[in-house]
């Protein structure tokens, strides 16, 4: 039975006629340059011909504007949002060192105030020690002349009759003269020394600084406390 079976298949399969053969496909486009870039493997392209379906100038145009498309889509705007960016960083550079001639022209103002008042004082102190030099100057000038007038400051001046007589008779002047440039208080006697000293501005100004940035950590600790202290108070109210 599987024997007769068999030689009817083979014999029905004889006689069944045989599919006729497709004829070749033509290229969609005819008598065009065609091009494998159309996102076919071009391995596939050497092997099916037909493949080739995307006339090349399409093919250009598709993709330049797929690509000028993108491009105005993601490049520029990525381009415009960097020129944005360095435009912002150049604004940034601009505004410190504005920032930084604004600091120096504020301390070279205070330094040129500062300086001021120094010459101020200065001039201030040195105006006291020229007018006390200047009557000590006075005084030796005056204690000078004096010893000028005695005879006894000149003993190779020999002195005749009439100068003698002359020098008895001023005597009381002369010794009163005397007695009065000897006990005059001398010019730096009633008055205080020129103080030396200059008021530290700049070390002062430091000092309130370093101070107020001490004071103001040591109220952000008090704060802290106090606020611990406040929600301590809340949440056992709350309970």
């Amino acid at each position: 039975d599987k024997k007769d079976k068999k030689d009817k298949k083979d014999k029905k399969s004889k006689e069944e006629p045989k599919p006729a053969a497709e004829p070749a496909k033509e290229p969609l486009v005819p008598n065009s340059p065609l091009t494998h870039f159309n996102g076919i493997n071009p391995a596939q392209n050497f092997e099916n011909p037909l493949n080739y379906a995307t006339p090349l100038v399409e093919d250009y145009r598709r993709k330049s504007k797929e690509l000028a498309f993108k491009q105005n889509a993601e490049l520029y705007p990525k381009r415009d949002q960097l020129q944005q960016q360095l435009k912002s960083l150049s604004e940034q550079a601009t505004s410190i060192q504005i920032a930084k001639q604004q600091i120096i022209r504020e301390t070279k103002q205070q330094f040129d105030d500062i300086i001021a008042r120094l010459n101020t004082i200065e001039s201030q102190k040195l105006n006291t020690i020229q007018a006390q030099s200047q009557a000590v100057t006075q005084q030796l000038a005056d204690i000078q002349r004096f010893v000028d007038t005695i005879p006894s400051s000149q003993p190779n001046v020999p002195l005749d009759e009439a100068s003698q007589h002359g020098f008895v008779a001023r005597y009381p002047e002369m010794h009163q003269e005397l007695t009065y440039l000897s006990s005059r208080p001398s010019p730096l006697e009633n008055s205080s020394k020129v103080d030396t000293r200059f008021p530290r501005e700049m070390r002062n100004l430091l000092t309130a600084s370093q101070e107020a940035e001490e004071l103001k950590v040591l109220l952000n600790v008090k704060n802290r406390l106090i606020w611990g202290l406040i929600e301590e108070r809340n949440a056992l109210a709350s309970q």
